[in-house]
């Protein structure tokens, strides 16, 4: 049978963490941005773990995952379904907490993404534009703080990562 969905996505999501991490510990702020799109990766890929191994068990049955960098629709479903009555579920939602949301947003935010007629916003992959319409890079050594952006992304991939772990084996437990 091979291994679950939620698990395949929870190993490469660890991988991600792990990669941004070496890249963090450089110091070298032209590649912070490198490791703020793989924590961003990591915390969209456990995020999606949980949602395949809920799919799996019956939960979330007209949920689909899709290749989108935004887990926003995911971290909503996941919020609302959840039964506080239910380990899983209140596991998933103190993982999921407020202040965990809206950081999980700014950081998704991050992820590139351009819309038609919209100015290029910040992020970690493509030049994007100032607010005085000057453009710059990702790479530049003060697009991104060590302390306001890779810290704190830092931190919460490392509990997204862990706590998903947690949440999608005690969901592969009750599979089987």
């Amino acid at each position: 049978m091979g291994e679950c969905p939620g698990k395949l996505w929870s190993r490469q999501a660890r991988s991600d963490k792990d990669a941004g991490n070496r890249l963090a510990l450089k110091a070298d702020p032209a590649s912070f941005c490198h490791a703020i799109a793989k924590y961003q990766q990591a915390v969209e890929k456990s995020i999606k773990g949980i949602v395949a191994s809920l799919r799996d068990a019956g939960e979330l049955k007209d949920t689909p995952i899709g290749r989108g960098h935004r887990v926003d629709k995911h971290v909503t479903a996941l919020v609302r379904r959840g039964h506080p009555q239910n380990d899983i579920w209140s596991k998933i939602a103190g993982l999921l907490r407020q202040d965990r949301r809206d950081l999980i947003e700014t950081l998704g935010k991050l992820a590139p993404r351009l819309r038609l007629g919209e100015k290029a916003s910040r992020n970690t992959e493509y030049p994007y534009q100032n607010p005085d319409e000057s453009w710059r890079v990702p790479c530049d050594t003060d697009s991104f703080d060590w302390h306001r952006d890779v810290w704190r992304f830092r931190l919460l991939a490392e509990k997204i990562v862990s706590e998903a772990d947690r949440i999608i084996d005690a969901v592969v437990v009750l599979l089987h």
